[in-house]
């Protein structure tokens, strides 16, 4: 970081603390060479900006006096998300529900399911006058090391994951009870060889609670996860195409006794799956019965319907909202953990094998 930069956050962090008050003069450009041992160039260049930022007012022959007017200020919100998909609608109508009561104004920002462009979106928050932020992390282990910069100032609300070791509030569905629900409803129609494809287990703390829902399903019934039927895709940076689970799927279904149905751990997966064993010749759910999880707009367009658990999209932009709102309006940095609940959705792509005693 530039010296210029260190100073300007510095003295703008005074201000927003009330350290400098409004109408406060802060001191002159010869006293801050010396407090920060830097130029006069150095210390104008982040008096500058300053100004511009409209935290402080310069008058010629008298000094730098503080502007900022926390009260007056026009107040905006952050939603940084990982793509425009349909559901993410569902999460800013939530947002925007609780927001529009207290005067906020929601702007929003997409990584594209890219973590440096998400990086690159919080640095330049940090640098803003943003109230608060909700975020949906691209992955919640790769920014520990950055994160703690932003939310030293402005109040952060993380949505469907968040840092491991790190303060932070965040508001996602039950994982573990929505996939150990999905798994009794497949076990409940007679499917015992099961098959649970994932994204790494080390990349996501939704996949590894969603895989332990599927496990502890597994064992209140009693029922042995064969061997070779988990399948975890490697990791990558991109999307998942149906090159990337073709070979997984064809290494299921040729086992010597390839499983019924294959639990996918979200949506996406469970669509590329379809495509994948359709490729293979298989019939869905005639040949094997496949599930998903989150309930996106094209599980409800898909040939066959997907049958998935539904994340509430817009009551977590609402619960998210209202703890952000608390956090900005009271201060108050108390760490809450809301789950929400899930609810199944049954439509075509699972076959019940107890009809005509199939199984």
């Amino acid at each position: 970081m530039y010296k210029y930069q260190i100073i300007y956050e510095d003295i703008k962090n005074k201000i927003l603390n009330k350290i400098y008050k409004k109408g406060d003069q802060i001191p002159c450009e010869e006293e801050l060479c010396k407090t920060y041992n830097v130029s006069r160039v150095t210390v104008n260049n982040a008096l500058t900006k300053l100004k511009k930022k409209n935290y402080i007012s310069r008058r010629i022959g008298s000094g730098s006096y503080v502007s900022y007017n926390d009260d007056n200020r026009e107040k905006f919100v952050s939603f940084v998300m990982l793509t425009n998909h349909r559901e993410n609608n569902l999460v800013i109508a939530g947002i925007n529900s609780i927001l529009k009561d207290h005067a906020f104004k929601l702007v929003s920002s997409i990584s594209n399911d890219d973590s440096l462009n998400e990086k690159k979106i919080f640095d330049k928050l940090f640098n803003s006058n943003i109230s608060g932020i909700i975020c949906y992390p691209f992955a919640d282990t790769k920014i520990e090391h950055w994160i703690h910069r932003i939310h030293k100032n402005i109040p952060i609300v993380f949505l469907d994951r968040y840092p491991d070791n790190f303060p932070c509030s965040s508001v996602q569905s039950n994982n573990h009870s929505g996939m150990y629900e999905i798994t009794n409803y497949v076990i409940e129609r007679g499917h015992k060889d099961i098959a649970y494809l994932t994204l790494p287990l080390t990349s996501l703390v939704t996949m590894k609670e969603r895989f332990n829902g599927f496990c502890s399903c597994l064992t209140a019934h009693k029922l042995i996860f064969q061997n070779g039927y988990l399948s975890i895709l490697p990791q990558q940076s991109r999307s998942y195409t149906e090159e990337d689970i073709l070979p997984s799927i064809y290494n299921l279904m040729t086992l010597p006794k390839p499983p019924s149905v294959i639990i996918c751990a979200n949506d996406t997966l469970a669509h590329t799956c379809i495509i994948a064993a359709q490729t293979l010749g298989l019939r869905v759910p005639e040949d094997i019965s496949i599930t998903g999880f989150d309930d996106i707009y094209q599980s409800s367009h898909s040939t066959p319907k997907l049958t998935t658990m539904q994340q509430p999209f817009y009551q977590m932009g609402q619960t998210a909202a209202k703890l952000l709102c608390d956090s900005m309006l009271s201060g108050d940095e108390t760490i809450s953990r809301i789950y929400l609940k899930t609810h199944l959705i049954e439509r075509e792509s699972v076959k019940d094998l107890t009809e005509n005693g199939e199984n």
